[in-house]
């Protein structure tokens, strides 16, 4: 009897363990998806009003989607946090004649891309007019200096990212009761996927680098072969610093791997490569159907790429634009960022490719 007693208590004592843990656990994750769900920063802006435009003329660029913005399902597909912010809508003429935005400009070619159609969509999105506050090397480059005129805008104030490479969700949540100057990478295909045609008109190179450029090409006598335009990036990413941060370079077996899936899809296939190690490129991936253009100025190589039907890139914002610019089918290095690392952090890859582009 004595036995049995004892048994039966220590059967207790081990139940009311097991509810006790059971009721722990559940605690920890609810504490936790709600900590997820409300992690970025609601109410983060003041409120400014007064704004000034130095013209009146308006942008020859409709900037509108032709439909109600999904964005925000865009963005839930990958960042369940978005599906609890509210989707913006455009609004009128009149809003837009008196609400501007801007994007901080630095950075090289592919960032100030970047910057430059994230500011677009997000405008366009939110109903504002999009400038620059200073000219840069896009207005030198693109024919899309002629849609902006100099605003002078005075209480504007600032947004900046979380992460360079990952879509924001916050940026469903701007009041419109200021102008906002924007501040960060915004590397990622989801601020501007609404107004792609768009971007892609406005990122037409000027008719002296098209022109420079189909001569570049011309040189290597392509008659109607499949252009495939390849960008290899490797100096600044190869020292042991960006290394130890995540940047990596594609090694030999990416470039085998994709240049033979463009060989099997098209017998003519031409591959076009434009790199930062020339020598490098020359040496490893030499074949009768690669040829190495060397003008040695990024904003033709760019356009060299942006001429091929099809694209292999590695890693970078400049192959990336090459590659978007171009359409077509797009084959990426699929280890950038390097896994387990700082700069893996910073990056979302389904945020930062388009879903129809291919790893390998």
């Amino acid at each position: 009897m004595k036995v049995k007693r004892q048994c039966s208590l220590r059967i207790r004592k081990l139940a009311r363990c097991f509810l006790l843990t059971c009721v722990l656990l559940a605690v920890a994750v609810n504490i936790t998806i709600v900590r997820a769900m409300f992690y970025e920063n609601w109410g983060y802006m003041s409120f400014f009003s007064k704004t000034r435009r130095q013209d009146n003329k308006h942008s020859s660029l409709n900037l509108q989607p032709k439909i109600q913005i999904t964005t925000t399902h865009i963005a839930s597909v990958e960042s369940p946090k978005c599906m609890f912010y509210e989707s913006s809508t455009y609004t009128s003429e009149t809003f837009r004649d008196s609400h501007f935005m801007t994007v901080s400009l630095n950075g090289r070619l592919g960032n100030q891309m970047f910057k430059y159609a994230s500011l677009l969509g997000l405008a366009a999105q939110h109903g504002y007019t999009p400038f620059l506050r200073r000219k840069s090397l896009l207005f030198s480059v693109f024919e899309s200096q002629r849609y902006f005129h100099q605003v002078s805008m005075t209480n504007d104030v600032s947004f900046g990212e979380h992460h360079a490479g990952i879509y924001d969700c916050r940026i469903h949540n701007f009041t419109h009761s200021k102008n906002i100057t924007l501040h960060g990478y915004f590397q990622s295909w989801k601020y501007f996927h609404h107004i792609s045609a768009q971007v892609r008109k406005l990122f037409r190179f000027t008719g002296d680098i098209v022109r420079r450029a189909k001569l570049a090409i011309d040189k290597f006598h392509p008659g109607n072969r499949t252009l495939i335009g390849v960008h290899v990036r490797r100096g600044d990413m190869n020292t042991r610093r960006e290394l130890q941060r995540g940047y990596n370079v594609a090694d030999l077996k990416y470039f085998q791997k994709s240049f033979e899936y463009f060989r099997y899809k098209f017998e003519n296939a031409m591959f076009i490569v434009v790199s930062d190690s020339i020598s490098w490129v020359k040496t490893n991936l030499a074949a009768k159907d690669v040829v190495f253009s060397e003008t040695g100025i990024a904003y033709l190589d760019m356009a060299i790429l942006a001429q091929c039907k099809h694209s292999i890139i590695t890693s970078g914002t400049f192959g990336w634009w090459g590659a978007y610019l171009a359409g077509g089918s797009t084959v990426y290095f699929r280890d950038f960022p390097k896994p387990k690392t700082w700069l893996a952090g910073q990056y979302n890859k389904m945020d930062y490719y388009p879903p129809h582009w291919i790893p390998m």
